[in-house]
């Protein structure tokens, strides 16, 4: 009885570590495409302007106006994926900027805005939520799940180095679970190391 205890606990914590390693549920990038990308449904895409700054705002009319788009297009301007459904009554939205047609106002230099827009079926009514937002050169949906949602993990790069965070659900929000910073040393050697997430 002692071994089957002490097999299950073992497996127990072989099983997230598992997960972790496993291939990302999503990857998306500055300049790439993910795969099943499409135009999103208004309400998703108007969940996350009700979170937008004014200028972001501001700057958002002024590309639709740019595009000859009319304000119930605006959704044409960004991409969205649906991720594998977490239960009968919820599934998670990822979406970004799109990339053709491109709109500057959630775009930087080489960094692009994304969110991560919960849809909760209740009474028979659809309500839609952000849970995340962020911005970065990449970010990926994990496997792993934490309190029901799963784990994002985002990288932020400059011309020498780039640092990853992995997260994880806490119940409220996501924070950081474990990071790290990867950089070049003098022979060109990519060196990846663990680092305080701060």
């Amino acid at each position: 009885m002692q071994t089957r205890k002490n097999l299950l606990s073992l497996l127990l914590l072989i099983v997230p570590i598992a997960a972790l390693a496993a291939e990302p549920i999503l990857t998306a990038s500055t300049e790439t495409h993910s795969p099943d990308e499409r135009i999103p449904a208004q309400e998703i895409v108007e969940a996350m302007l009700q979170t937008a700054q004014p200028d972001d705002l501001e700057s958002l009319a002024s590309c639709t106006t740019e595009q000859g788009l009319t304000t119930a297009q605006t959704r044409s301007l960004f991409s969205s994926v649906a991720l594998p459904r977490l239960s009968t009554t919820e599934r998670i939205h990822f979406l970004r900027p799109a990339l053709q047609p491109y709109c500057f106002t959630f775009y930087g230099a080489h960094l692009f805005r994304y969110w991560l827009i919960a849809e909760r079926e209740q009474a028979g009514a659809k309500h839609y939520a952000v849970l995340w937002s962020g911005i970065g050169d990449a970010f990926e949906v994990l496997p792993a799940m934490s309190h029901g949602q799963y784990s994002i993990r985002e990288t932020n790069c400059t011309a020498t180095a780039c640092r990853t965070r992995e997260l994880r659900f806490n119940g409220q929000t996501y924070s950081d679970a474990h990071c790290t910073h990867t950089a070049f040393d003098k022979r060109g050697k990519e060196i990846t190391r663990d680092e305080p997430c701060s």
